[in-house]
Formats: C-alpha cells, structure tokens, sequence
C-alpha cells in the first residue's frame, strides 16, 4: 500500500521563549537567586525536550485518505478513511485532522462525529477563505497512540447533503509532544488530495417535449427512430407486431401477411445553453438555481438512457473558465461535475461617479461565444436555459444565436418534474 508523506511546514525546535529562560535562569543565579534559577532552568528545558519529542514525532510520518468512491448524489453515504503509517521506533501520541466545512454543507459528518465540530471564528474563516456573511465549521479529528513502526486508520462516515464539491485540499494536519507544549503543523502532498463531489439531485422528468419525432419517423425503443421511407427487408408478421408495420400494398395483392423493418436513424442531438448567472442579484435566487440543475442534470440523464446525445455549455464560474460539453464529447460524467462544481460569481464592487456609494454590478453568463456560434449548425435542438422571459431577452449571447436556440426558462423547466403542481 502507497502512502504519502506528509511534509513538515513549520516546527519550534529551539524557541524563543526557551531561549529567553535560560537568560533569565542565568540572571537570578547571578542575583542569588538559586531556587528561582533551577525552576527556571527545569521549564527551559522541559521546553527543550517537548520540542525534540516534537521533532522525533515529525520524522517519517505518512498520510493516505481512501474512499471508495468520490461521486455521490443526494442522500448518499461517504466513507472517507485516513490512513496514517509511522515508519519509525518513536511513537506518535496524536495526530489533529482539521477539515473546515461551510455551510449548508455538501458532506455533512455523521451524528457520531457532531461533537468534534466548533463554530468558525472570523479569523478561522479569513483564514479558509470563508466569507464573513457565511457560517462555518471546523471539524477536528483525533487520532491518539500510534506505535512505533505500525499504522493507524480512522475511519469517517459522511452523509451527501447537496450539489457541490467537499476537498480535503484546505485538509490541515498536526503533531506534537505528548505534554502538548509544542506542535508541528503538517501538509499533505499535492497528489494525495482528494475532491468529493455530490451531484444535483435526480428527479423523475418528462422527456417527451425531446423525443418527440422531429421528422416523419416512428420512434423504437432507446430513442431510436426508424426512417418509413427506407425498408431495410421485410419479414412474415408475429402476433406482437405493430399494424403500422404491416406491408398492406402485399396484403392487397393477396401475398403473405409481411412486416416491413426501417433502416434505423437517431434523432437530432439536444444542446442545452446554461444561463447560470440569470439566477443572480441582489437576492440570488438560490433554490431557483438549485432546482433548475435538478431537473436539467435528471434530463440529461434520462434522455441519454434513450438514446438521445446530449451537451451543456457551461458559463465561468467562481473557479472554472467557461467550458463546453458537446453532444456525443465526453459524456454524462463531465456535465454532472461541472453542474456540481457551478457557482455564480460575485458581482464587481464599484463607486458611483462623485460619490462613495458602493454599487454592485451583476455581470451576465460569459460563455465560449466562438465555439457555441460556429457548431449551431451541427448541434441541432439546442435550448436556452434562463430564470424567466426578462433575463432572456436581457442576454447579448442570445440574440447573437437567432433563431436557432429556443428559450427554456425555469418556469417551463419546472413543469417537466413529474408530480409538480403550479403554485
């Protein structure tokens, strides 16, 4: 089994404060002061040793984090186990795992492990990157007594809450003595991070507006359309057989009751162009968002289940550049991540002219505009997916597409979910 090593970033090995005792300790033996000396002198050099216990501890200690598996989708459960081998003689009394989380949280620990998490501070959050307005937590695992040439796995129970993406790349890790008077902080090496990823919740939809015949055609099972005007060969008729089939000009003629079978075609690819940053502003409308990937993620899927290719364009997000997934390219699995990873961007922080006035612009979906506008022609249905009317006819991209890309807001999206009911 491959570890990787942890790597020390910081260690007081010999301290100022130790440092400083040993000055004093040596000011009151030359006051007279041989009690206080001694007393002195002993925390010194109880410091000393915490700090080279500290250092012995720090020496060949690795770190793995398995899973078996890091996709999830709602209402999944995780297992994340921490894996850490001591390849040494020196024992290691603790080793601190500390995941900060926000919320509300896409992984969120099982009841077992809700006494191991603290409130963030404004600092804590500062520190992680955590918006001040956002709530967070730290969740702080420990892992006592590992022995001296021997491993230890701690396993973790998570439970998958919502879309988004849980890394243990801001994972930090720590040492020490057992007195707890010094620590090491520790860092994993870049390879050995993981991203657990939760997809947007799947719904039963209603594919039927998709797979309606876009041509004369009859549909066959998986999506598939059979072209009426190419017969492939025909055979003698079976019970089950539709009556459309039938070739009634042999019938007529007085010959054997034939079918007739098509040459098979597939239907036109379906494109969807994702208006994310519609959904923004001064209140975003976050469970709109939410919702929408929902029911876009369960199409797609449930449309690939039928034989249909589908693609998504995807516009920047906070971490990614725009990105596109065309019909047929590189499947289901890169549209889900890219769903689960999305979030809308923040908006640009100005002034207003003589004034000090802070103003934020939203700023519209920003996609490969290029790429999009030069495959219209191949792509085939392709839709617009947007929060309403008024973000639609608000979008610059989409009165360069014309024609070729119908609207699809989230009142109409919202209409496909099976069971729904208008408010």
């Amino acid at each position: 089994m491959s570890f990787k090593k942890i790597e020390k970033i910081s260690l007081l090995s010999i301290g100022a404060i130790q440092i400083l005792l040993i000055i004093i300790s040596a000011a009151c033996i030359h006051m007279g002061q041989k009690t206080v000396a001694m007393l002195v002198f002993a925390m010194a050099l109880l410091g000393f040793a915490a700090s080279l216990w500290t250092l012995l501890v720090c020496r060949k200690l690795y770190i793995k984090i398995d899973a078996s598996k890091t996709r999830f989708f709602p209402g999944d459960t995780a297992e994340i186990i921490f894996r850490i081998k001591n390849d040494k003689w020196f024992p290691v009394s603790w080793v601190d795992m500390i995941q900060p989380l926000k919320e509300p949280f896409v992984l969120r620990p099982e009841e077992d492990m809700q006494a191991m998490m603290q409130k963030m501070s404004a600092d804590t959050k500062r520190l992680y990157g955590i918006p001040e307005t956002s709530q967070g937590q730290l969740l702080k695992i420990r892992c006592s007594g590992i022995s001296g040439n021997s491993s230890a796995d701690y396993v973790t129970r998570w439970h998958a809450c919502r879309r988004g993406i849980m890394t243990t790349r801001e994972m930090d890790f720590c040492t020490g003595d057992g007195l707890g008077m010094t620590r090491c902080w520790l860092q994993q090496e870049s390879s050995g991070k993981k991203d657990f990823i939760v997809y947007p919740e799947i719904v039963a939809v209603d594919t039927e507006a998709f797979t309606r015949n876009m041509w004369e055609g009859e549909n066959s099972p998986k999506g598939i359309l059979e072209d009426v005007s190419l017969i492939k060969l025909t055979r003698p008729y079976e019970a089950q057989d539709s009556l459309k089939k039938i070739n009634w000009r042999m019938v007529a003629r007085g010959q054997q009751m034939t079918v007739n079978q098509y040459e098979v075609i597939r239907p036109r690819k379906i494109h969807f162009i994702f208006d994310g940053e519609s959904f923004n502003g001064e209140t975003p409308h976050e469970k709109k968002l939410e919702e929408t990937l929902s029911i876009l993620a369960s199409l797609v899927l449930q449309l690939q289940e039928k034989g249909l290719d589908c693609g998504v364009s995807f516009p920047a997000s906070i971490r990614l550049e725009p990105s596109d997934i065309f019909p047929g390219n590189e499947g289901v699995s890169e549209i889900l991540y890219r769903m689960a990873e999305y979030e809308m961007r923040p908006p640009l922080v100005t002034y207003e002219v003589g004034s000090k006035e802070v103003v934020h612009v939203f700023r519209p979906s920003r996609f490969n505009e290029e790429d999009i506008l030069s495959g219209l022609d191949v792509l085939g249905k392709c839709w617009f997916v947007t929060r309403n009317e008024d973000t639609a006819a608000a979008s610059e991209f989409l009165k360069k597409c014309g024609d070729a890309v119908k609207v699809l807001t989230y009142e109409e999206l919202k209409k496909l979910k099976r069971g729904h009911k208008d408010d």
